[in-house]
């Protein structure tokens, strides 16, 4: 019987499981005993937080203790799976995640679709502190030159959400294949860690 925590490993938007580091991490956490679940979520480029909510359920029995982990526009539809699942998580990844005030950061006008988008998606203050409450562990991967998420409104992560720790890079980008983020060993540490 598998002893490790199932892992739930989450792309953002435009993405899907196969790209940037996902293959090699699950590829990692498979060969120390973790049972990964890599799906695709609905629609990656017009994305709604209900199809993708409809995706997440189909897991919710299986994440009992479990790791999830989320990049990019993701990370508030993982905070709104758990709490409203009121799942106990044993380890909670944001790598890269998108945040309400991004749109008044990064001129958006001509794109209004977007703006719609990203506010279906966004979590609010009272879905942070439950999800502190809900999850042993929070982790927050960020970096500097991160051309979507400017690195002083991220944050907002690490000063709503109590007990989050926060990895800091200068030059990971949007932890993405266009900036050759292909493996993710300070990942990987941090959840062998746990």
């Amino acid at each position: 019987m598998n002893s490790e925590p199932n892992t739930l490993l989450l792309h953002g938007w435009y993405g899907d499981g196969q790209e940037n580091w996902f293959p090699w991490l699950k590829d990692q956490l498979e060969a120390n005993g973790h049972t990964v679940f890599a799906p695709y979520l609905p629609d990656p480029i017009h994305p709604t937080p209900k199809a993708w909510q409809g995706v997440l359920d189909e897991f919710k029995e299986d994440m009992t203790d479990g790791i999830v982990i989320w990049h990019s526009l993701g990370v508030p539809t993982a905070i709104r799976f758990i709490t409203h699942n009121h799942l106990s998580i044993s380890h909670l990844v944001f790598v890269a995640p998108t945040f309400p005030e991004q749109r008044h950061i990064i001129d958006l006008s001509q794109y209004e679709w977007l703006i719609e988008t990203e506010e279906r998606f966004y979590a609010d203050s009272e879905d942070l502190e439950k999800v502190s409450h809900l999850c042993e562990k929070i982790d927050l991967f960020l970096s500097k030159d991160d051309p979507y998420i400017p690195y002083d409104h991220a944050l907002m992560y690490y000063s709503q959400i109590d007990g989050i720790k926060l990895h800091s890079f200068e030059n990971k980008g949007h932890f993405n294949q266009a900036a050759w983020v292909t493996e993710f060993p300070e990942l990987l540490e941090t959840l062998e860690s746990a």
